[in-house]
């Protein structure tokens, strides 16, 4: 019998991938003091749909992989209570939101995620890039999903698939083609290879699911991106948030997560309510 025929590579060296990390952000709405949900409409940002186009989808996959950015201009000083953000009325019947991100500039939607620092783990790299991005803290949410890793001292075979009632590994990772803005650039340079190379640069993202820290009382703090973002962040309806995103690629890994989420009662059961104060 043949081997079956892979379409990625096995062998990178260090010059030619990263590792990136990111995590699906999940609250339920807001709570008044009188203990109702309050959801806030989102002005600006208002609408249900992904923002239409006019470039073609392998353009938009790859401006999706590494959205341009310019200077934020915000004031580390500043803070906004977790309540107090944009948000949109909730269609669906469990009023699960997550957060996503708005590209002002290019006015695109997409999740949270950057590149692991050296000496970093993979998930201190997920809740550190949501965090700056976002600026709500967060931590990881325990959920039940399928893998293949092994319970600790546990001897497996690596083909079982079990399942994990409170795991926090990453539920699904991206492989994507490494996109440089001065790409061609770095190609006349001989920096780096193009689509003919037999082993073209890669980027690997590890996705998480994750929840606000410090439950109810969480505060979402302005200006922690760097000066090379300009995000805005907004809790959304899971389900409007999903299909707001501007990349099928993202809203594959979100709906994947909301799914799990939605089939775990642990999960939900550990998902906070902002109350507004």
């Amino acid at each position: 019998m043949s081997s079956p025929h892979f379409t990625i590579f096995n062998h990178y060296p260090s010059s030619q991938f990263l590792f990136s990390a990111g995590s699906i952000l999940f609250r339920h709405p807001p709570e008044s003091p009188t203990g109702t949900s309050t959801p806030y409409p989102i002005s600006s940002l208002d609408g249900t749909g992904p923002p239409t186009s006019t470039r073609s989808s392998s353009q938009q996959d790859l401006l999706g992989l590494s959205p341009p950015t310019e200077t934020s201009t915000n004031s580390r000083d500043n803070v906004e209570r977790a309540g107090d953000g944009h948000t949109t009325p909730s269609p669906s019947s469990d009023n699960l939101e997550i957060c996503i991100l708005h590209h002002r500039k290019n006015d695109l939607w997409v999740l949270p995620k950057g590149r692991k620092d050296q000496g970093e783990t993979l998930i201190s790299a997920a809740l550190r890039e949501t965090y700056e991005e976002t600026g709500y803290a967060c931590e990881l949410l325990p959920c039940k999903m399928s893998t293949r890793a092994p319970a600790v001292g546990v001897d497996t075979h690596p083909n079982q698939v079990l399942i994990a009632e409170e795991s926090v590994e990453p539920f699904s990772i991206s492989i994507r083609p490494l996109v440089n803005r001065t790409a061609e650039m770095a190609r006349s340079k001989k920096l780096i290879g193009d689509s003919t190379d037999p082993a073209p640069n890669i980027k690997i993202i590890f996705w998480y699911l994750a929840r606000l820290k410090d439950g109810a009382r969480t505060q979402r703090v302005l200006g922690t991106q760097t000066d090379s973002e300009d995000y805005e962040a907004a809790f959304l309806d899971a389900d409007v948030a999903v299909q707001k995103l501007s990349f099928e690629q993202d809203r594959q890994v979100a709906s994947q997560a909301v799914d799990l989420v939605r089939s775990s009662e642990q999960a939900l059961a550990a998902i906070q309510r902002p109350l507004f104060l």
